[in-house]
């Protein structure tokens, strides 16, 4: 057994076995790989090929049936007990950065307005980033790559001028097994909060931060349905252009 050895990419970390392999990296944690999807990987330039490093170790395509897949970064690689060889699994939706970007405006939109009633968006919701994947211990979890997004609303201030925020959010897209349904969750928000002086002399920019904590804070973690996915979904990715691309396997 080698010693635990540095890929090209310089990134991450990796163990050949007589078994199978084991790959590491610090967002995505360590996964196994072994088989007809290893082959599959390897033939394809392993980790600086088009599929990146593995999210997850082999998992079934369906529960109680041999059939298997590996979630990867930029891909879905599946093997079936039918055939021989590992195979790429292609996205049978895409959805593009500029749609994705659409959903995101409206629902951001309708989540301030719905917050508190004073709140109005003065510029809408535009995909400022697109993160990377992120590991959630102590589940060994990987969350997907991530979008943040920037909005600008008002607040509706009797007897002064209304203050004017620029919020910055982290939204997560993911597919959710249970629900069978596509989510948005906003995991964190920051303000950069506006006011006109001497106008606004009654109020700081810390106080109207205040007002919009009881009202922001509650809508964080709380999955938003976005459509439906179908029966067989096995990954929802968000590429690194702010597209998404949705896999599932046809059982037949």
């Amino acid at each position: 057994m080698p010693d635990e050895t540095t890929p090209p990419d310089g990134v991450g970390r990796f163990n050949h076995f007589e078994g199978g392999s084991i790959y590491w990296k610090p967002n995505l944690g360590a996964r196994d790989l072994y088989g007809d999807i290893r082959t599959f990987w390897q033939q394809h330039r392993w980790e600086t090929g088009a599929y990146g490093y593995p999210i997850t170790s082999e998992l079934p395509i369906e529960q109680g049936k041999k059939d298997r897949y590996v979630d990867f970064e930029n891909g879905v690689v599946m093997w079936r007990a039918s055939t021989t060889g590992g195979q790429d699994l292609a996205a049978l939706e895409r959805v593009s950065r500029a749609d994705v970007a659409s959903q995101i405006q409206t629902q951001v939109h309708n989540l301030i307005t719905k917050a508190d009633s004073r709140l109005y968006v003065t510029k809408e919701a535009v995909i400022s980033d697109v993160g990377d994947y992120s590991l959630l211990l102590p589940q060994n979890f990987v969350r997907n790559r991530m979008y943040t997004v920037k909005v600008s609303f008002g607040i509706t201030v009797s007897g002064t001028n209304d203050p004017d925020v620029d919020l910055t959010l982290t939204i997560e897209l993911r597919h959710n097994a249970q629900t069978k349904k596509v989510e948005a969750i906003p995991h964190t928000w920051q303000a950069h909060i506006s006011l006109d002086w001497p106008t606004n002399w009654g109020t700081t920019p810390e106080a109207v931060g205040n007002q919009l904590k009881p009202a922001i804070d509650p809508l964080m973690g709380v999955p938003i349905p976005l459509k439906d996915a179908p029966d067989g979904t096995l990954s929802v990715k968000v590429m690194k252009d702010g597209s998404v691309n949705a896999y599932w396997a046809i059982v037949p």
